[in-house]
Formats: C-alpha cells, sequence, structure tokens
C-alpha cells in the first residue's frame, strides 16, 4: 500500500518543481533514499502527468526510470520533437530503447510512429508500453538500420539494455557481455518493401552508427525531406554526419546550444537538429 502511494506521489508535485527537487540540499537525499529502499528493483506501470510525455502509460522500473517517472527525462529533445510533429505525420524512431521518445510522437499527434529496436530485450519493454497505450499509433520493428540490407552482428554491453552494431566505433573501448546476429535494413529499402510510406519526423540513436542509418536512407531524405533528430556521440561522428546531411541540402543546428556546429563549442554528446532547405 505505501509502495504504491509513493509510486504515484510524483504526480503531487508540482510540475515547476520537479526538475529542480534533485538539487535541494535536504529533500534531494531523503528522496534518493526513499526511492531506492522503497521503490529500488520495483516494476510498475505509471501515467507521466506532466512535459511532453504527459498522458504515456510507462512501465517504471526503479531507479533507472526515475526521470521518467517524474516527467523530466531529456526534457530539451522530448520537448523540440514534440514541437515538431504535425498531426498526422509519420514518424521513425530509430533505436527506440524503452519507447519514451516514440510515445511522446505518438501523444504529439503522429499519424504513425515506426520505432526500431533490435535488441531483444529493449523490444520487450516497448511491446508493454504498446500494450499499455492501445490508443497510439505505435508499430514495433525488431530490427537494426544501417547502410545496407542483411544480418549483422550486434554487440549487447555490459548493461543488458544497451547495444549497438558492431562495425560503430562509438565506445569501441567497453567490454560486451555477448554478441548476437539481427536483422539490418535500410531505410530506402524499407520504403522500396511498403513497410514505410513516408517518413515526416525522424529520431536516431543507435550509439555512433548514425552515419550509417542516413546513408541508408539518402533516397528518402531527398523526396520525403523529413525533420531529423540525431544524437551524436563525437567530434569524428558530428562531421560525418553534418558533411552528409549538408550534401543533401539539410540545415543543421546543435539542439543544445541553438547554433550551427563549429565541431569545437557543442558538447562532444548532443544532438542535432536537421531541416531541409
Amino acid at each position: 500500500m505505501f509502495r504504491r502511494l509513493l509510486a504515484s506521489s510524483v504526480n503531487a508535485v508540482p510540475w515547476s518543481l520537479r526538475a529542480r527537487i534533485k538539487k535541494l540540499p535536504i529533500i534531494a537525499p531523503l528522496q534518493r533514499l526513499a526511492v531506492r529502499h522503497l521503490l529500488g528493483g520495483c516494476e510498475f506501470i505509471h501515467t507521466i502527468n506532466a512535459g511532453p510525455a504527459s498522458g504515456l502509460k510507462y512501465w517504471v522500473q526503479m531507479p533507472e526510470d526515475k526521470a521518467v517517472w517524474s516527467g523530466t527525462y531529456e526534457l530539451e529533445l522530448s520537448a523540440a520533437l514534440a514541437a515538431a510533429i504535425r498531426p498526422g505525420n509519420i514518424c521513425l524512431d530509430i533505436g527506440g530503447y524503452h519507447g519514451f521518445f516514440a510515445g511522446v510522437c505518438a501523444l504529439a499527434g503522429a499519424g504513425t510512429v515506426h520505432v526500431f529496436e533490435p535488441l531483444p530485450v529493449n523490444a520487450e519493454r516497448i511491446r508493454k508500453l504498446i500494450d499499455a497505450n492501445p490508443e497510439l499509433p505505435l508499430k514495433l520493428h525488431r530490427i537494426a538500420l544501417g547502410s545496407t540490407p542483411g544480418e549483422a552482428p550486434f554487440r549487447v554491453m555490459e548493461e543488458d539494455s544497451m547495444g549497438k552494431l558492431s562495425n560503430s566505433n562509438f565506445q569501441g573501448d567497453r567490454l560486451s557481455q555477448a554478441t548476437i546476429e539481427v536483422q539490418m535494413e535500410t531505410l530506402d529499402h524499407l520504403k522500396e518493401l511498403g513497410a514505410i510510406s513516408r517518413a515526416d519526423v525522424i529520431k536516431i540513436d543507435v550509439e555512433g552508427a548514425e552515419a550509417m542509418v542516413l546513408k541508408g536512407g539518402t533516397a528518402l531524405l531527398r523526396s520525403d525531406r523529413p525533420r531529423l533528430f540525431l544524437e551524436i556521440h563525437s567530434r569524428e561522428l558530428a562531421r560525418e554526419c553534418n558533411d552528409l546531411l549538408a550534401n543533401l541540402g539539410y540545415s543543421i543546428s546543435v539542439l543544445e546550444t541553438g547554433r550551427r556546429p563549429d565541431f569545437t563549442s557543442e558538447p562532444e554528446v548532443c544532438h542535432f537538429v536537421a531541416v531541409a532547405n
């Protein structure tokens, strides 16, 4: 009973205070203590009641989903994504993780949200999210996207909800617990097959393989001109994605600075927003 009350107590906290609680000297450690000892290791379904994901029913696992629980997870990116959606848009969430951003896109009015996630443990989390939100137009694809179709080795990292294509250079020195074979497709081939009709907004977060996804979707990018949100993990990746998109007639800005990338002043790990000229 007490755990259920604590699990829903965050909804009673004013939205304006939620992101600031972790900085309050007395309240913050008390909250962390309560979450760790009373909710740690628990999984429960929670309806987010504020922020861009307001209304989303989400299977929360504590303490890793604390920011989702409070509605403050990746606020800048989720707000930008929600603002980019127009009613009926077709959205692609490439590297869906647990489905949070796909839910944001659906709640913002997307007609269909295609979620791509090859890692089995994450795909199961997305399936549970879809089952909990049957009214949302979410469609799960348990495949990876890259530059060529076929099977590809995929590294499952030490934290088993994280993984990446083996040919991604991002964090190449980190240990992995296993390598699995996954089905890989390209954006262009999926459109040829009719699996996706078009793309209006695309979010890509694939642990350093973002440029490979772009290379496999050049025809789609030329024809559909979607707005793109890319997680950038290194200066090298930033330059490669910038050059690819510039050659396709896109203008790029850094979400965290609001400026064009100069590959020096912006954070090394940041988000590119690309808009067709």
